[in-house]
């Protein structure tokens, strides 16, 4: 029996990897909930979307639901692997851009601290960075044959 070829089936240690700064990402504005919480409630929830859905989109890279038709069975999956893996990039592409804007322009229109820039701190470029490491890892599974 021959098996449809998807994105992920040649490079499975390039998926875990991003499953993993996928989570890491995820954890890393977990541990940030609180401290903006304090700020603002806005802020806080912010970080706990951003949290969540860093750990659902890890979660789903692990499932990967496309690959699989009703039975169970395998299918070929590419087309929706590639469109998550875009969705991926473009949405840690946003929130790598929102950091970089709140440390130099200012917070954007909303809350007690819209207009005042705020500092640059280890665990936020090391947030950041792991980000960028996730955008190269869903840039390279979307290259995949």
């Amino acid at each position: 029996m021959v098996r449809p070829q998807n994105l992920s089936a040649s490079r499975p240690g390039l998926v875990r990897s991003a499953v993993g700064l996928s989570i890491a990402a995820s954890l890393i504005h977990g541990l940030n909930v609180q401290e903006h919480l304090a700020e603002w409630w806005g802020y806080g929830l912010f970080f706990l979307f951003a949290a969540a859905g860093q750990f659902l989109y890890g979660l789903v890279l692990i499932v990967q639901p496309w690959n699989y038709d009703e039975t169970g069975g395998h299918r070929d999956g590419a087309r929706y692997g590639r469109l998550f893996y875009r969705a991926g990039i473009v949405a840690n592409i946003l929130l790598i851009t929102l950091y970089m804007v709140t440390r130099t322009v200012g917070i954007p229109f909303l809350g007690p601290s819209a207009g005042q820039t705020e500092p640059f701190t280890v665990l936020g470029v090391a947030t950041k960075l792991v980000e960028a490491g996730l955008v190269v890892a869903l840039v390279k599974l979307t290259k995949q044959p």
